[in-house]
């Protein structure tokens, strides 16, 4: 689904360096993951703008600050990605545009509770959508699957049946949820308990990466069996196989909700936040959340949507689990790199 590491931060500064060449065109460039925006939106945008839009892909939380913090975002004018990472470009100020008064009318359309969520954002961001973190396995090949514990303390016939996301928060929130600690934890022996138990996952791994989402995807190919995943993701492959489930596990999870925002540096801003609009029509909002198999912040897009996309637990699961979850939280650089050591430890 995603570009290898190399290639990913050669085609993102290939572009950079040509894009001031591009600066008049009638383009505005994207940052977002890979399969995260349907073709559909893009071109009635051009229609009823003559304004394309081109994406560059990230591959990891990691590597989209990593670039954004080194040059601001040079030559890009839009982003996609997790409120919670949005939050540190906010405090380190100069990174993202303020939204003007009244440019984006459509977000009358979103929920309080997505817009209160932070409001430090509240002047940056856009909330679009959100989801669960959980697992994503092979009901042929496995059973009551429940708990995060089915993941990091599998059965003997997983060996090397699994991949393990290469994601920090995620690999060790989970583990630490697992183990009935809070997901955003910042004590130093909870930290360390979530990376002993990855590292006495390690034999179990195939692979430290983000599953793929297409037909050769090794869990569709018998290469893997489990993969820590996300309900968008667990949705497209659903449509590839009826083997696929999907299950939020009873000891609760992470909620993820993605924004989108305007780079300070892009020189199009105007055209920029009307994209934002357009994308947060409702019909559009529900189409957008019904492609990324994700559930919407947009509380208009439910009219629009369909009965078996807006009624599927594993989009807008119970309350109950809801209530037992917890939105991600920023971290103070010391803690983040306690995290970073626990990990990279824990793989070794």
């Amino acid at each position: 689904m995603r570009l290898i590491k190399h290639i990913l931060l050669i085609s993102i500064s290939t572009w950079l360096v040509f894009s001031p060449a591009q600066a008049n065109e009638k383009t505005l460039v994207l940052y977002n993951w890979e399969n995260y925006m349907p073709q559909s939106i893009k071109d009635a945008f051009y229609e009823e703008t003559g304004y394309s839009i081109t994406e560059v892909y990230y591959e990891s939380d990691e590597l989209k600050d990593e670039l954004i913090f080194n040059n601001g975002g040079a030559g890009l004018d839009l982003i996609i990605g997790s409120g919670y990472g949005f939050i540190s470009y906010v405090r380190k100020g100069n990174l993202l545009a303020q939204i003007p008064a009244n440019a984006i009318p459509n977000k009358q359309h979103i929920g309080v509770n997505w817009l209160e969520q932070s409001p430090e954002l509240q002047k940056f961001t856009t909330p679009l959508v959100w989801g669960t973190v959980g697992i994503i396995y092979r009901k042929d090949k496995i059973q009551n699957v429940d708990s995060w514990m089915d993941l990091y303390q599998p059965d003997p016939s997983l060996h090397k049946k699994i991949v393990m996301v290469d994601d920090i928060r995620d690999a060790m929130g989970s583990a630490l949820i697992a183990q009935g600690y809070s997901f955003n934890s910042i004590k130093p022996k909870e930290i360390m308990a979530a990376s002993k138990l990855l590292k006495a996952q390690r034999e179990y791994v195939y692979a430290y990466d983000f599953i793929g989402t297409e037909e050769d995807s090794s869990i569709l190919t018998d290469d893997v069996y489990m993969t820590l995943g996300y309900n968008g993701d667990a949705m497209v492959l659903q449509e590839l196989s009826e083997d696929i489930g999907y299950v939020v596990p009873k000891e609760g999870t992470a909620l993820w909700s993605d924004h989108i925002a305007v780079l300070a540096s892009s020189q199009k801003k105007d055209i920029a936040f009307q994209f934002i609009n357009f994308l947060n029509d409702p019909k559009r909002a529900a189409e957008f959340s019904e492609y990324t198999g994700s559930a919407s912040s947009n509380q208009s897009a439910l009219n629009f949507m369909d009965e078996a996309h807006k009624n599927n637990p594993l989009i807008y699961p119970p309350q109950e689990l809801v209530e037992k979850s917890e939105f991600y939280q920023l971290f103070t650089p010391r803690t983040y790199r306690m995290y970073n050591t626990a990990y990279v430890n824990a793989k070794q």
